[in-house]
């Protein structure tokens, strides 16, 4: 999902590995297997198409929103450039504690992880042009957005 207001791109379903589960929880927590399309109906609900599991997934209501007390809220965390060429900046809104960043392909595969004990991590990616999931990780829970690689 992409904030028009923002440009900030935060990710509704999948957690970046891939697999077939979650269902009946919320969909930032879901594993998808190569979702091929997404579409959302007049009510709001949003489709995906799971080509690598051959089923179409359903989110409705609150299984797209990342609620609780154990979640690192998504305007806590922001990435620069975005897109980028490679190199980009990962910000949270405070002090990291216990922190770390995974980086992780279109297929799932870890391709970056680092520790963060600092508010600004900046990450080199000698990568592919694509879409990437940004997963960061904290004390108080964990946020997954999107960084797109434009070379």
């Amino acid at each position: 999902v992409v904030n028009v207001n923002t440009g900030i791109i935060n990710t509704v379903a999948g957690t970046g590995s891939m697999g077939y589960g979650g269902d009946g929880g919320l969909a930032i927590a879901a594993t998808l297997n190569q979702p091929e399309g997404v579409w959302q109906d007049a009510a709001g609900a949003i489709y995906i198409a799971d080509q690598g599991n051959a089923v179409i997934r359903k989110i409705t209501g609150s299984a797209y929103k990342t609620t609780g007390a154990n979640t690192l809220a998504e305007n806590n965390v922001t990435i620069f450039p975005n897109p980028s060429a490679g190199t980009f900046t990962v910000q949270t809104g405070t002090l990291p504690d216990n922190g770390s960043v995974q980086v992780y392909n279109v297929v799932g595969q870890l391709v970056f992880s680092t520790a963060i004990d600092q508010q600004q991590t900046t990450i080199s990616l000698n990568q592919p042009a694509g879409a990437y999931s940004v997963i960061v990780k904290t004390a108080t829970g964990s946020t997954t957005q999107k960084v797109t690689i434009a070379k």
